[in-house]
């Protein structure tokens, strides 16, 4: 199989883990993108010895308002994603979406529950906003390393270390 035939076929089984906005959460995960790199390259690419296929994420975003509430105020939530995959071939591309899929419901879950608290002020449900922006990167770090924990338990305790930092 060609590299380009390779690519063609990992675009396809891309093309459904795009997801529309979520109406309770608004979370939104775009098209992967992609890298096909040779076995040998796949550790330095993903910065983890043992590696045989990683995914990040780039393009993260978090943008929040604040809107008036029968009882108060309710912060609304949208997130964007991009997948940023890295695999040496199309057996890790199931895995890699699993971990895509892990992270996303996750995310949805937060913010769901973050959007069903009420806030007594406008001043209050903007600080809360801030800190859910500000700590918006080390959030999807968390889940990333609760995926991997779950489906990678000869790394649990690499990544349980990870997660004390």
């Amino acid at each position: 199989m060609t590299r380009s035939m390779l690519a063609a076929l990992l675009a396809i089984l891309f093309a459904d883990i795009v997801q529309a906005e979520d109406s309770v959460a608004d979370v939104s995960v775009r098209q992967p993108l992609m890298k096909l790199v040779a076995r040998a390259e796949i550790e330095e690419t993903c910065g983890v010895r043992g590696a045989a296929a990683c995914t990040a994420f780039v393009g993260q975003r978090l943008d929040c308002t604040c809107e008036r509430a029968n009882s108060g105020w309710r912060l609304r939530a949208h997130a964007q994603l991009i997948p940023f995959i890295v695999v040496s071939d199309a057996t890790w591309v199931t895995h890699e979406r699993e971990h895509i899929t892990d992270v996303r419901e996750a995310l949805t879950a937060h913010l769901a529950t973050l959007g069903m608290r009420t806030f007594d002020s406008r001043e209050s449900c903007d600080v809360e906003s801030a800190r859910e922006i500000a700590g918006f990167a080390a959030l999807i770090d968390r889940f990333k390393l609760d995926s991997n924990a779950a489906r990678h338990p000869r790394f649990a305790k690499l990544i349980e270390a990870r997660r004390r930092k």
